[in-house]
């Protein structure tokens, strides 16, 4: 609805004049290819490159963390070094493109490149006579700092803050997070008083704007961020509250409403469970679920169990790896898994004995592993279609399967 409805710009009118046009409502409508974008633009092979903000420091309370804090205050980024960052890094990488005006950056990634494409295209109606653009600025924001993605400085005394979102969910101009770089602008730049925010979602083609004022906003967001980081800096556990926030919060493994939960969760499916359950006022064990409602709060959640779960089994055995004893629970082990990590050398130490027909019946091909190596047979240029050719000849040599579709749910998109 907010695309039908909310008349903001959209990137199909990256080209036209800056003033306000309304969405054209492209739901049905197939997303352009990357040559209808700009086919000057395509990209070429280069090395893979170290992300140039990669290990930037970002404060404790950063601007980036505070709408989840704003849900809950004892939540903070999690940590984990294992955890996966793939799609934070593709982000990474897309803004990075923008940023420096190459668009070769993502060779083997047209999607992306193609995203950051409509970003800069977008960004073009900023770029007005007397306008002063900064990237990636540091900005001081209370006793805290951030770096905003670009900030356009215009004659008029007034502003446009565009922050770029490479993912597939929407993030709302009108939160905590551009409440603090609003604050953060007019602390540096006094003279500005009317500040428009843009986040652009090039993969949904959406972008969601807001306008702000500094006569009447700034003392009203400045007291609202003030409040967000004094939750946070001292959390108090009573006013923890599970959510999706919870998904890439640090505290997960130790957090006593995630525990309360696991142990309701669990009472509900195993009579046994009730022996460990936290009193409360009525029963919490009922009848198989029948309810779609319900069923649909339970699978929403049910990642986040998981990763809690991990997270609690993580903790008892480093406690007990540390010497403290964990009641009813003792330290063992098992044999590690087994790998073949060089296929190559470990031919040449059997290849006495085993012919090489023989020892690639014991090999498994990664298919994304091979495409990059035959990939590599093909010139500059034509790479695009060795994935296209290379499964046509496994076809034809009955070497490849596609599994069954498997059908699952996904969470529409608000």
């Amino acid at each position: 609805m907010d695309l039908l409805n909310d008349g903001v710009p959209s990137f199909e009118d990256a080209e036209l004049a800056p003033e306000f046009t309304p969405l054209k409502n492209n739901l049905n409508e197939t997303a352009p290819s990357l040559s209808k974008v700009d086919a000057n633009i395509m990209p070429k092979i280069t090395p893979e490159q170290k992300l140039e903000h990669e290990d930037r420091a970002h404060s404790k309370h950063s601007p980036s963390s505070l709408e989840n804090k704003a849900a809950c205050e004892g939540w903070f980024n999690d940590p984990d070094p294992t955890r996966d960052r793939t799609a934070a890094n593709r982000g990474s990488l897309g803004h990075e493109m923008v940023e420096k005006d190459n668009f070769d950056m993502a060779p083997d990634d047209l999607e992306l490149t193609e995203a950051a494409v409509k970003c800069k295209k977008f960004m073009g109606r900023f770029a007005k006579l007397g306008t002063t653009h900064h990237k990636e600025l540091r900005l001081a924001i209370q006793d805290q700092f951030g770096h905003l993605d670009h900030l356009y400085l215009h004659t008029d005394l007034s502003a446009d803050i565009v922050d770029l979102k490479f993912a597939r969910n929407i993030y709302k101009a009108d939160t905590a997070q551009f409440w603090a770089y609003m604050l953060g602008t007019w602390d540096r730049f006094p003279e500005v008083e009317e500040i428009r925010v843009w986040v652009l979602h090039p993969f949904l083609d959406h972008v969601d704007t807001e306008t702000y004022s500094r006569s009447k906003d700034y003392n009203r967001l400045h007291a609202v961020v003030a409040r967000i980081i004094k939750g946070a800096e001292n959390p108090n556990p009573d006013n923890f509250r599970i959510g999706k926030h919870c998904t890439y919060c640090g505290r997960l493994s130790t957090c006593r409403k995630w525990a309360e939960l696991g142990v309701d969760i669990a009472s509900r499916y195993d009579k046994e469970g009730q022996k460990y359950s936290i009193p409360s006022t009525g029963s919490t064990h009922g009848p198989d679920i029948d309810d779609p409602e319900t069923l649909a709060v339970l699978w929403r959640i049910a990642p986040l169990i998981k990763k809690a779960s991990e997270g609690w089994r993580k903790a008892a055995l480093k406690m007990r790896q540390e010497g403290t004893d964990v009641p009813g629970l003792e330290l063992t082990e098992r044999a590690g898994d087994r790998e073949i990590t060089n296929a190559a050398a470990a031919f040449s130490a059997i290849s006495d004995r085993v012919k090489p027909e023989d020892f690639i019946q014991a090999c498994e091909v990664k298919i994304g592993e091979l495409e990059k190596i035959f990939a590599e047979t093909f010139p500059r240029g034509e790479k695009g279609s060795s994935k296209k050719e290379l499964m046509s000849r496994l076809l034809d040599a009955s070497a490849v399967s596609s599994g069954a579709p498997v059908q699952m749910l996904r969470e529409l998109k608000q």
